[in-house]
């Protein structure tokens, strides 16, 4: 089932990267024209299609407000493009920054109205009450957040001077509320003069190039006769009445050496042509390159045993799965989107977390028409936005820094609503309702009934194949009835017929980039650069940048890399610059999800073991499987199935290394190409590492367990 491509609200103010190239916006109807920034006569028309299909793709990214003025201010204020390109301090602090001059906008414009002796102002006596003010609701939310388990408490921070509140309030003005202007300015301090007299400094350039040598004299030979130099200089300067110069040390004379990087040190040790060899990039690399303007998002606590009741079911159970079902509270996290409300987002899970909000709003952006269709849905679930302004409450969940520093990282601004005022969020509150009353309607048909009270599992195995029916059930109701039915908020018009009109008129915001999405939602683990690139689970991704990094701070060292468990035909890369996105070798496993490639893995693993006569053909059709996956419109998927926890992620990460990898015939001749099939190339099943041992205990994620590879055509 394939998606109407969206229109998307894109200004004069918005950049768009294509392969790396930054463009102005001219027109956007009936094409778009597109001008260089570099070259602004040399101008690139793309059809409404093709412009769609672009944003779809690694190489495409819009940046909004990028050419404002204000945006522009940010950016010079914050050093980079995105607050999810700085560290976790670095975000820690802006967000404390960010909450503190928040409240005190808030507090300002709710006693604008007030005589002046009430009223707050930005005067040193006044802002020093609003800062004991915010104080204390600060030191109450933090002693809240730590009773938390599923939050992680931050660093602890004092609260700010009258003087350095107003100037953060002033520059988070001036940037137009973007949250970049409030970093820490240390981050341009230090000294970047020469740290030692100039004519030592000449004297270590001269002993650094005596060093770069194919003779490859040790460090410590060098360093003698550096010091020799040093010693012969100053015997000149005191005939000469002047004071000796300091001898760096053999530490830092090491360091100055190290400064050239790894490539150019090794290349004057050992020749061009071995630095080349050594830092030889294996394949190639491919760089990659707006409705939404309120978002609100709740969790409603599904009460297993009462649906159940309601459905006719209930005394189908033993009392032992009685007791367990009652037990079982599970929570649904909804998105909406408050112009048409449609649902964008959804996703259950057995508790209120912060990961199960994550989830939800990942699937703000992305296309779900996976989800519409395993559930049976006759309508295509294609709502996708960006978003301006994320509405929540003041549950744990959104107001841990992990959430808040996805939504901003997103280009969306966090907003909370106060305690105890659930009509400040009716929409979502009133969405709740509907569901609940809709699924009882739902659940008197046979089918429910035949799957739940017919299974014939083990108690606790019953529980979770019920939540997991219900999951299909409530996206069948939100999907095919709720989008479809006429909606009093909306004049009578359904909520799907106001999206197209809306979508018609205005467009969307447009959506983050694929590589920012995977960077702030995917799973993160660090991996080793090696002329491959980086290996994921028996995969490989390469890219020049990559490399680059590589001839930076030479072999083994290690990058964070995240990880979409959706699809894993890319990563993205974490680089000083941020993160970027990389390729991975294997055409096969482009849009394919982690749990069907390790499922199609371990069955090729398993033929290597038996050693079966016909494993090349088992790796041709598992490589044709995976193909034909991605081309499929029917993909296993359910808002109640559960993420891999990060243990076990890690546990089938190490299982799937331990069984594949490049295969051992990858000749010089592959390498020329610049090419590499990857994990199933050329009919080769890898054995493990030496002194590896394979986990042969770790089932595959899901999938059909009847599925043989053996047995495709």
């Amino acid at each position: 089932m394939t998606n109407a491509p969206l229109r998307l609200a894109i200004t004069g103010d918005d950049r768009v990267v294509i392969d790396c190239v930054n463009y102005r916006v001219l027109e956007t109807f009936p094409s778009y024209l597109l001008a260089p920034v570099d070259s602004p006569r040399e101008i690139l028309q793309l059809s409404q299609e093709e412009f769609n299909s672009a944003s779809e793709s690694n190489r495409f990214s819009i940046d909004r407000n990028y050419f404002n003025l204000r945006s522009a201010r940010a950016r010079q204020l914050g050093g980079t493009s995105s607050i999810i390109h700085l560290n976790w301090e670095d975000q820690q602090i802006i967000l404390h920054r960010q909450d503190w001059v928040d409240r005190f906008l808030t507090l300002e414009e709710a006693t604008a109205h007030l005589k002046s002796l009430k009223r707050i102002t930005r005067s040193d006596t006044k802002m020093a009450t609003a800062i004991e003010l915010i104080g204390r609701e600060l030191a109450e939310k933090a002693r809240i957040t730590t009773k938390r388990a599923d939050v992680a408490v931050g660093k602890a921070f004092g609260s700010p001077s009258a003087r350095t509140l107003r100037n953060w309030v002033c520059l988070y003005e001036l940037a137009n509320f973007d949250p970049l202007a409030l970093r820490d300015q240390r981050f341009r301090s230090g000294n970047r003069s020469l740290r030692c007299h100039s004519k030592i400094h000449a004297l270590m350039v001269k002993a650094r190039r005596a060093y770069l040598n194919p003779r490859q004299p040790l460090l410590k030979d060098v360093y003698y006769d550096l010091k020799k130099d040093i010693e012969a200089l100053n015997e000149v300067r005191r005939a000469h009445r002047k004071g000796a110069l300091p001898v760096p040390c053999q530490d830092t004379f090491s360091k100055f050496i190290q400064s050239l990087g790894e490539f150019e040190v090794y290349a004057g040790r050992n020749g061009l042509e071995a630095a080349r060899k050594k830092y030889y990039v294996s394949s190639r690399g491919q760089l990659i390159t707006q409705i939404g303007q309120i978002v609100e998002m709740d969790e409603w606590t599904v009460q297993l045993h009462k649906l159940l009741i309601e459905a006719g079911i209930y005394d189908a159970f033993s009392d032992e799965e009685r007791a367990l079902i009652e037990k079982t509270r599970w929570s649904l996290s909804v998105a909406e989107d408050a112009a048409t409300r449609c649902v964008i987002g959804m996703r259950i899970a057995p508790t209120a977390s912060t990961q199960n909000a994550l989830d939800t709003l990942k699937m703000c952006f992305e296309d779900k028409s996976a989800f519409s269709d395993a559930a049976g849905c006759a309508t295509a679930w294609k709502f996708r936005t960006g978003m301006a302004l994320m509405r929540t409450d003041n549950g744990s969940p959104y107001v841990s820094e992990k959430f808040r520093l996805a939504v901003t990282a997103v280009g969306a601004t966090a907003d909370r609503t106060p305690a105890g005022r659930p009509q400040l969020r009716g929409r979502i509150e009133r969405l709740f309702s509907t569901i609940a009353t809709g699924l009882t309607t739902l659940f008197e048909g046979r089918t429910f009934k035949d799957v739940v009270a017919g299974a014939h599992y083990p108690s606790s195995e019953r529980a979770v194949l019920t939540v997991e029916e219900i999951g299909l059930a409530i996206c069948r109701f939100v999907v095919d009835i709720y989008h479809n039915t006429p909606h009093s908020g909306l004049g009578g018009d359904t909520p799907a017929e106001t999206w197209a009109r809306l979508e018609k008129a205005s467009g969307v915001i447009p959506l983050p980039s694929v590589n920012v999405r995977r960077a702030v939602f995917g799973r993160k683990v660090w991996r080793r650069i090696t002329d491959h690139g980086v290996e994921v689970a028996g995969l490989f991704y390469q890219s020049d940048r990559l490399q680059e990094r590589r001839r930076k701070i030479g072999d083994g060292a290690k990058v964070e890399v995240s990880i979409d468990l959706a699809d894993i035909g890319h990563v993205s890369a974490r680089l000083d610059e941020g993160w970027i996105a990389v390729q991975c070798l294997d055409d096969s496993v482009q849009g394919v999800p982690f749990h069907e490639y390790a499922h199609v893995a371990k069955q090729v693993e398993q033929a290597r073991a038996e050693k079966r006569t016909n494993l090349a053909k088992i790796i041709d059709n598992a490589r044709q499987y995976l193909r034909d996956l991605n081309r499929s419109a029917v993909k296993r998927a359910n808002i109640a199935s559960l993420e891999l926890s990060d243990r076990a992620l890690e546990a089938e990460l190490k299982s799937l290394q331990v069984g594949f990898g490049l295969p051992p015939a990858f000749n010089q001749s592959s390498r020329q190409t610049g090419l590499a099939d990857g994990l199933l190339a050329g009919g080769y099943a890898v054995p493990g590492r030496p002194g590896e041992k394979t986990i042969d205990n770790v089932g595959p994620i899901g999938g059909d367990d009847d599925f043989d590879l053996e047995e495709m055509s």
